[in-house]
């Protein structure tokens, strides 16, 4: 189904190449990264750091739905930490597939009870993000951007209609959003399935080379690798 072409591997190649030749990309990556490391690690005082980094540089617009401050938000992550670092442990024991769903979506769950706020603004968007860095392999980046690019990969391959990611507009609400995000997981699912493991080694080959040389450099998952290219693919239009 998702089986890339030559054409179309190639395409991916210059996509990640593109998105990596801006210093600020790398950096951001790099400094989210060890963020999240320090934070898993045990050291949740680096939890204000990565949340202004994460609504910052991927713009998930989480100062602007109301929440009542950085205090807040540092305080309910800190008090359920100990919850979530037990969960994604018990995660980070199951393989990437569609047995474990149900795992990743109630994490996401969590989300709203952590970052609270006036408004009841579901933070989809930083939700997924939050996550990935937390469980990189797991975890895709929802990205508005991606999301049309994928949407339109999806029609070449002749995607089934109840399988396509929306294209214009957003989902609305956590029921919504929580249904499109299982086509997400479905989505990288299959896509991992249908390459081979030569085509998917060239891709996350394709990263570390075009990192090279910069003091920036992480290693990414495929995950990450793929919303690099999606990302500019959406963005191009």
């Amino acid at each position: 189904m998702y089986k890339l072409t030559y054409d179309e591997l190639e395409r991916v190649k210059k996509g990640i190449r593109k998105f990596n030749s801006n210093p600020v990309n790398l950096a951001a990556d790099y400094s989210i990264a060890k963020q999240f490391g320090h934070i898993l690690n045990g050291e949740i005082c680096h939890l204000p750091g990565a949340i202004v980094l994460l609504d910052g540089f991927f713009q998930t617009g989480l100062r602007f739905q109301g929440y009542d401050s950085i205090h807040e938000i540092y305080d309910n992550l800190q008090q359920q930490w100990v919850n979530v670092q037990a969960s994604l442990g018990n995660l980070q024991q199951l393989p990437m597939a569609i047995q474990e769903q149900d795992e990743r979506i109630r994490l996401l769950g969590l989300i709203p009870e952590l970052v609270r706020g006036r408004r009841r603004v579901w933070p989809y968007s930083f939700a997924t993000k939050f996550f990935h860095w937390c469980a990189r392999e797991h975890f895709p980046i929802m990205d508005s951007k991606s999301r049309v690019a994928i949407h339109n990969f999806q029609i070449t391959k002749n995607v089934r209609r109840r399988d396509l990611l929306i294209n214009k507009g957003k989902p609305k609400g956590q029921g919504e959003c929580i249904e499109e995000y299982k086509k997400w997981i479905n989505f990288y699912n299959r896509f991992f399935i249908d390459n081979a493991e030569d085509t998917l080694e060239q891709i996350e080959q394709c990263d570390e080379e075009a990192q090279n040389g910069s003091p920036f450099h992480i290693q990414n998952t495929l995950l990450r690798v793929l919303d690099k290219y999606f990302y500019i693919k959406g963005s191009n239009g």
